[in-house]
């Protein structure tokens, strides 16, 4: 394709770090610039030009865009990729958020279906984007579901750790301390170092190593485990019980919130107990909320059920 310069856009979480980087051992003959999206809504355009340094038409048709782990959530961005299609660069996009699978279903933007990567919401970005280079079923296609029983055994167990996290899947021994003792242990120094050993398959030769490395990630997530539970276990005594009803069905829905930013671990065992915990704490002009549910139930809530 007489790629000059790849740029690789990824999300700025543990996900899409490793996504970006797995696009950047494919092409690491090649020249390239990883741009971090700390936000949905910032406007990629903006950030292409701040990349490139250059307006769209005049661009070199050698470039790459690559985004990974980003749903384009905003149809302006969205028709920002298909304007990069209609100059004749090369696009790939890989991402397994609902809004980008939900696309290739609406009738108003068919062009994604021929745009090159993986949407599917079976596996993480990182996962999806280590099948779509590395291996021979994927690459160079525009695909849309994944096959899981023939997949899982292709993917590294570090990006099987990533996965089962992002998507809460936790199907991963250890899966929330290997997460938090990531996140402690300055996660760019593994994501973007020369040899990762992220990229070992199970049962390669040096498996051993890997399992070493990934073993220290999870004692240092879990030591920090113990003393966060103890401090989430002190501010529960402020939660207290909420109810939201679906207006549509009439079904009356259980939970717990508490007036504290965070995730879901702070909830600790509640979190299974009840239909939904909800997180929230005022930013200094708005109130700002979350809603997590385990992911062995399933409720019904729309924006309005839950603002009123």
């Amino acid at each position: 394709d007489n790629i000059t310069h790849v740029y690789i856009f990824y999300h700025n979480d543990h996900d899409g770090m490793v996504s970006g980087r797995i696009a950047g051992e494919f092409y690491k003959d090649f020249e390239k610039t990883y741009i971090p999206i700390t936000d949905y809504s910032q406007d990629i355009k903006d950030l292409i030009r701040e990349a490139t340094n250059e307006p769209f038409a005049t661009m070199p048709k050698g470039y790459l865009f690559i985004f990974v782990d980003y749903s384009f959530s905003s149809i302006i961005n969205l028709g920002t990729m298909n304007t990069l299609q209609k100059y004749g660069y090369n696009v790939i996009w890989i991402d397994h958020h609902k809004t980008s699978c939900d696309y290739q279903k609406d009738d108003r933007y068919t062009w994604t279906n021929s745009t090159k990567g993986i949407r599917s919401d079976k596996l993480s970005g990182a996962a999806l984007t280590y099948l779509y280079f590395f291996t021979v079923w994927y690459y160079d296609k525009a695909s849309f579901d994944v096959d899981l029983e023939r997949d899982m055994k292709e993917i590294p167990t570090f990006i099987k750790y990533i996965d089962s996290y992002d998507r809460f899947a936790k199907y991963m021994p250890n899966t929330d301390e290997f997460h938090y003792g990531l996140s402690l242990s300055n996660p760019e120094d593994h994501f973007f170092d020369e040899n990762p050993l992220w990229f070992v398959k199970p049962n390669e030769a040096n498996q051993n190593e890997v399992d070493s490395f990934i073993y220290g990630i999870i004692q240092f997530g879990s030591d920090y485990l113990k003393k966060y539970d103890e401090d989430n276990r002190y501010h529960l005594k402020n939660a207290f019980e909420v109810e939201i009803k679906n207006n549509e069905t009439g079904t009356t829905y259980k939970g717990v919130a508490l007036n504290r930013q965070g995730p879901s671990r702070q909830f600790l065992d509640l979190y299974t107990r009840y239909d939904f915990v909800c997180p929230f704490y005022y930013n200094g002009s708005i109130y700002i909320y979350s809603i997590y549910i385990d992911k062995d139930r399933r409720i019904e809530l729309s924006a309005e059920d839950v603002c009123k």
